[in-house]
Formats: C-alpha cells, sequence, structure tokens
C-alpha cells in the first residue's frame, strides 16, 4: 500500500485519554502520518504531549465543530501532497489492515469514487452496526453514504466538492457530504473486509414489546442538533433521494421512541429536540 500518500486525521473533543492514546497507537501502525485537530479540549494540557509524540497536534482556540475540524484536515492533506486522508473519531479504532483494505478499494472501484469506508462495530453494544448500502452484494458495494470515522477521502475531490458543510457544525456532517456526491456523480463504497470499531455515544441495547432499540444516551444539546440537521437535509436531498429519506425518517421516529422509553432527562432532550425541529425547518444549506 502507498500509505504515504494517505494521512490520518483524529478530531478529538475532551477525550478520554486512555482511549484516545490507544486507538493512536493502533491508527500509526496503519499509516504514516497523523495529524490530530482538537477543539479546545478541556483536557488538553494531560495528553497533548503523549500524543504529540505519534502525531502533529493543531488546537483551535475554540469549539469549531466537527465540520470545520474535517476542514482544516483536508487543508493540511491537501497542503503536503497527501492523496487520500482518513478521518477518526477520537473513540474510534481501526481493524486489522483496515486503511489498506479501503485503499485497495479505491484501486479496484475507478476514478469516480470519492469515499471508502468500512463496516463498524460498536464494541459496547457488541453488535455491527449496518450503514446506507445501495446494493448488498459483493465485498463491495455502493453505499448513499458513509459515516465520518473511518473513511478514507480522495482529497482532491473532496476539495472538489466543497469540503464538509460548516453551517451543520456537528452531526449528519457525513451523510451531507455523500449526498451531495452522489448528486456530484462521485460515489462511495462500503468494504465488508474493512472494520472499525467504533463507540456510538454511550451507547446500550433495551428491548420494548420485542423490539429493540439503540440507546445513545446523547446530550440535550446533541439532541439538538440531530434532529435540526437531519430535518436540513431531508429538505435538502428529499425529492432526489426520497427512499433514503424515508428510511432515515422512520429510523429517527424508532430513536425517539426509544430516547422517551429509556433514556435519563428525556423531557429536557425531547424540548431540545423541539427547538431543533423548529430551526430545522427555518434554515437552509
Amino acid at each position: 500500500m502507498a500509505s504515504e500518500e494517505i494521512l490520518g486525521v483524529i478530531i478529538t473533543f475532551n477525550p478520554e485519554i486512555p482511549a484516545l492514546l490507544g486507538n493512536l497507537a493502533c491508527i500509526t501502525q496503519q499509516v504514516t502520518k497523523v495529524v490530530i485537530i482538537d477543539n479546545h479540549s478541556s483536557n488538553w494540557s494531560q495528553w497533548k504531549e503523549l500524543a504529540g509524540n505519534n502525531a502533529i497536534l493543531i488546537r483551535n482556540e475554540t469549539n469549531v465543530g466537527i465540520a470545520a475540524a474535517l476542514n482544516q484536515g483536508l487543508a493540511f492533506a491537501a497542503g503536503n501532497g497527501f492523496r487520500y486522508f482518513i478521518s477518526f473519531d477520537q473513540d474510534s479504532s481501526p481493524g486489522e489492515n483496515m486503511v489498506a483494505v479501503l485503499y485497495q478499494a479505491f484501486l479496484q472501484t475507478g476514478k469516480h469514487t470519492a469515499i471508502t469506508g468500512p463496516v463498524y462495530e460498536d464494541f459496547r453494544l457488541g453488535a455491527s452496526m449496518n450503514q446506507h448500502t445501495i446494493s448488498s452484494a459483493g465485498v463491495i458495494s455502493p453505499a448513499l453514504t458513509l459515516i465520518t470515522s473511518g473513511a478514507l477521502y480522495r482529497t482532491d475531490i473532496i476539495l472538489s466538492a466543497g469540503g464538509f458543510c460548516e453551517k451543520l457544525f456537528i452531526d449528519y456532517v457525513d451523510f451531507e457530504l455523500c449526498l451531495r456526491l452522489h448528486q456530484q456523480n462521485y460515489l462511495c463504497y462500503i468494504t465488508r473486509n474493512a472494520v472499525l470499531y467504533h463507540q456510538l455515544g454511550n451507547s446500550g441495547m433495551r428491548t420494548f414489546a420485542g423490539i429493540r432499540f439503540i440507546i445513545t444516551n446523547h446530550s440535550p444539546l446533541r439532541r439538538y442538533y440531530l434532529i435540526r440537521n437531519k430535518i436540513i437535509i431531508w429538505k435538502k436531498y428529499g425529492v432526489k433521494l426520497p427512499g433514503w429519506v424515508a428510511r432515515d425518517v422512520l429510523s429517527t421516529l424508532k430513536t425517539i421512541f426509544g430516547m422517551l422509553l429509556f433514556e435519563k432527562q428525556r423531557w429536557s432532550k425531547f424540548k431540545s429536540m423541539i427547538k431543533g425541529m423548529i430551526n430545522g425547518i427555518t434554515t437552509s444549506i
């Protein structure tokens, strides 16, 4: 693998230090250079020197959001001659040879491929989490959307598409980019023999009336951004991609029901979601 062509990008915000350092050690085994972009973590002083032994550190003076931080990683990749970059959340770790497998998927799928992504397993749930695939056939399958963490991006295509949408700040930044690329006739692929170990919030599994619910225990603020950004994206892409939007709406309704059944601060979260719904209806990108 031409690993010198691939930059690793980790976005951090108040990380759990042992997990971050362990994940960084795994990532540096698969790429030759890593940049950590920190969104003004309060515990920065406790880990910056330890992480700085294995990565280039960039610290923002404020929390600029995931999209802006990813655009910083994109700019670093472009400015330093990296043809590809692979992004990671602070709580994600690549499976064996994951980066090499994603790179090979680029070589096999052609010049219009913008992103290749892995399947991912939540190590708290002990379950595989499916992405939005177009087809389930084959080891490498077209996908409408991929999550940011573990995704391998082609730098020049992401630049030409306009990068990550900073107006969204956090949540659904990855999906919006994938849908925008789709409209520009670029392709995304999921690679089933590449695995990312990922943590979805403070997650757990609950059952009600025989139905399983994934409970993420996101904060009221995250609930606000999630529903606001979902509605913004549903409005933007609903006409051209009604099937994807319909599935996402149904998934969201199930998530809200599970939150009201099982999570703490449920009414505070629900009120934040109402505010997010209103702002989502009135905001466009």
